[in-house]
């Protein structure tokens, strides 16, 4: 980041919250910053996007309650289940690779099931997300917004294939265009989701 901002941002691209990181920029001022800061690549949820863990919580409690009222569930065991889902379950148990977590919640779900719960917990958490308006950082988007002007590529992995939707929302799905493709990969693209680099690993193939 430093060397990015060193290579050809001026202070003027900063809002006040941003001071220390033109600072650290400066002091790393390089002639060769540019040429070996290759790229940037992010996550998007509570870097790009404001924290969206509550919006997830519900999309979660949607998807449980349904699961729980599913016919072709009768007679199974939903005591893994939460009577309810807060920011503070959310953290300690959901806050992951969704299809793991139904996996270690239902081992005798199938695997074709665990994809389309998936799907649907993606769907909820995009309609929520949408209708109540995600807000994003406007230092992460001005800083995206620099390194497009001084050509250093930018990308993004995500846990989420909605990021994409929600990028879109808020304008910025374009300042991860490389060439024709938008640098970015959801858990949805590759086999293993996070912690496994997969997703950030793929978006880099994608930067070249």
């Amino acid at each position: 980041t430093a060397k990015a901002l060193a290579a050809g941002l001026d202070r003027a691209t900063f809002n006040a919250p941003d001071e220390a990181m033109y600072t650290m920029a400066r002091q790393d001022a390089s002639p060769s910053a540019r040429r070996t800061f290759k790229g940037f690549i992010t996550d998007v949820d509570g870097v790009i996007t404001k924290s969206t863990r509550s919006t997830w919580a519900q999309a979660w409690q949607r998807l449980f309650n349904e699961i729980r009222q599913y016919p072709g569930y009768s007679g199974r065991d939903f005591s893994a289940l939460p009577a309810k889902v807060d920011v503070s379950y959310f953290d300690a148990n959901l806050n992951k690779d969704g299809k793991t977590t139904l996996r270690e919640m239902f081992d005798w779900m199938s695997e074709g099931d665990v994809a389309s719960w998936i799907k649907k917990l993606n769907m909820y958490f995009r309609d929520l997300a949408l209708a109540q308006n995600v807000e994003k950082y406007d230092s992460t988007d001005h800083f995206l917004s620099a390194l497009n002007r001084i050509g250093i590529p930018a990308g993004f992995g995500t846990g989420s294939d909605t990021s994409w939707d929600l990028l879109r929302a808020l304008g910025m799905l374009d300042r991860f265009r490389s060439g024709e493709n938008i640098a970015g990969t959801s858990e949805g693209q590759v086999s293993k989701g996070k912690p496994a680099p997969d997703i950030f690993i793929n978006t880099a193939k994608i930067m070249g």
